[in-house]
């Protein structure tokens, strides 16, 4: 049959007598394979006439004898023809029959009301002349299936009418194997698992869809959890879908209570909130079509057809995002090493920092926590002044601490809990920050878990002799203070190898700012090391799973 026919001519033999028309029409155009809506809509388009008589009724009853004329319009009677529009696309593969494409975010599939801008379909058009003959649907020609217009990746496109019919059956047999990926907010529990809950129309809202208790349509949506942020605020999840409902994956995971990072319509605000800057980065639903495989609708005896398209880099950009969290680094070190010196340049250098030395002295003020500890365990052994502003004696209290394990006990069993609280609030009131530092002389000898309240440990080092030479020069320390102070932590060799990296300090101190400046350099490396190591680890798992 000539594709550019358009006029078709039947005569009723005495078997088609009283058949309706929208029946014949089929018949007369069979080798076209057109859908039954599509006959449909040529007769209510008055492009069929019987016995010259235009007739707009499928229902109508044609009799024997009658020549039933079928013109088909070089253009839909109700708007003009689609214009193709040049526009890039991404071909994965082709042949005669079909397409596979990788649809890019931000590009609608088809016309529809209200969008003004070119669509895929525009594009195809230029690409493949062929989809404007007179059998293909001319709003959607080649269409079987679509994606969101924010969403990207795999799509199907067939290039003649037949093979469009076969692929719709195939969707509708749901022997078409469709797989996505999405980034959502949260871990789903279990990390396997399946939806099913059926999907309506949204009672409130007309451009929304919803899990609805009646009324609803079947939808079924497997899914897997392929990582999880081990913080629990994101992960990647991979879903097959046996359904095709529309919005369905970000419904279903709304529904769940895990809404696609980005969705502008299901998603959660509070959530995106949470990540300063995410918005820019996910400035649409975080849904990628993956994987696609099928047996080929006109050689049923090739090979099937199985493509896989990975993501485009926003989702990995969103995932590295959310994956940031504040490198929380503490400094440690014997007394005298420069420990303090570093920090002072450190935030000087703009850097977040928090002194337990500093810390202590606050609580010891009048009327502080451990100031209330001190008082009311050993009265006014320890203070000095009036009612008023009694003040703790420190050198009393250190003196006691030296003669007595059993009052050193007391003393750190109940400052510890209370420095540790504000290094706690320290790293949280500093959670959107990339780094901040705490110094901790006992962060290693305190009794207290130590593990989970940092992430990078750093050793400053000095020699002994140097060391006593500037708590001599600056505290008027002698050898005696000096050991008194070294025997309640641990040896220094033992305290450097528990240390992840250690800051030479055996220089001059003017060299301190440039130690700094190295140290927050290196810092910046390893950080940048684990964001590489987490997008080798996704892109293992968008080649391989």
């Amino acid at each position: 049959m000539d594709p550019h026919q358009r006029h078709f001519t039947l005569i009723l033999s005495k078997e088609l007598d009283q058949t309706r028309l929208d029946h014949v029409v089929g018949l007369a155009l069979a080798d076209l394979e057109l859908s039954r809506e599509r006959h449909k809509t040529l007769i209510r388009e008055g492009c069929v006439l019987v016995d010259g008589e235009v007739k707009t009724k499928p229902a109508f009853k044609a009799a024997a004898g009658q020549t039933v004329a079928i013109e088909l319009p070089d253009v839909p009677l109700d708007g003009p023809a689609l214009a193709p529009v040049p526009g890039p696309l991404d071909i994965l593969r082709q042949d005669p029959d079909l397409v596979v494409l990788n649809k890019p975010a931000g590009l609608t599939v088809h016309p529809a009301p209200g969008i003004t801008e070119p669509t895929l379909v525009h594009h195809l058009l230029h690409e493949f002349p062929e989809l404007a003959g007179p059998a293909m649907d001319p709003e959607r020609p080649g269409i079987v299936h679509r994606l969101d217009k924010d969403t990207s990746g795999l799509l199907l496109v067939a290039l003649n009418e037949p093979t469009r019919l076969k692929l719709s059956r195939a969707f509708a047999d749901r022997s078409i194997h469709k797989e996505y990926l999405a980034v959502v907010h949260g871990v789903p529990d279990p990390s396997e698992g399946r939806f099913d809950q059926a999907i309506g129309r949204h009672p409130a809202s007309k451009v929304k869809m919803a899990v609805v208790p009646k009324g609803g349509r079947e939808a079924l949506s497997e899914y897997e959890v392929l990582y999880a942020d081990p913080k629990g605020r994101f992960s990647l999840v991979r879903v097959i879908l046996h359904t095709g409902r529309t919005h369905q994956i970000r419904v279903h995971f709304q529904h769940a209570g895990h809404p696609l990072v980005g969705d502008q319509v299901y998603g959660d605000p509070v959530a995106m909130r949470q990540f300063p800057g995410l918005a820019a980065l996910a400035a649409r639903q975080m849904l990628h079509a993956w994987k696609l495989t099928f047996s080929h609708p006109t050689q049923p005896e090739s090979p099937d057809w199985s493509l896989r398209q990975a993501p485009p880099k926003d989702m990995g950009r969103a995932m590295c995002f959310m994956s940031r969290s504040l490198q929380r680094v503490v400094i440690t070190g014997l007394p005298g090493c420069g420990k303090s010196s570093l920090l002072r340049e450190l935030a000087a250098q703009g850097v977040p920092c928090f002194s337990a030395d500093q810390a202590v002295a606050e609580l010891y003020e009048p009327g502080a926590d451990g100031w209330s500890f001190v008082r009311n365990r050993y009265g006014d052994r320890f203070l000095l002044g009036d009612d008023d502003e009694e003040r703790i004696d420190k050198q009393a209290l250190f003196a006691a601490m030296r003669e007595s394990s059993a009052i050193k006990g007391e003393i750190e069993g109940a400052l510890h809990p209370m420095v540790w609280h504000q290094l706690d609030t320290f790293w949280a009131n500093n959670s959107h920050k990339r780094m901040a530092v705490a110094e901790i002389p006992l962060f290693l000898e305190s009794k207290l878990p130590a593990k989970g309240r940092a992430d990078m440990l750093v050793a400053v080092y000095c020699p002994r002799e140097l060391r006593f030479d500037r708590l001599a020069a600056s505290r008027g320390w002698d050898q005696d203070m000096l050991a008194a102070m070294e025997s309640w932590q641990w040896p220094e060799a033992k305290k450097m190898q528990a240390c992840d990296l250690v800051v030479d300090n055996s220089g001059a101190l003017e060299l301190i700012p440039g130690r700094a400046s190295a140290l927050i350099r290196v810092l910046r490396c390893l950080r940048r090391d684990k964001s590489r190591g987490l997008h080798a680890r996704w892109f293992e798992l968008f080649t391989q799973a």
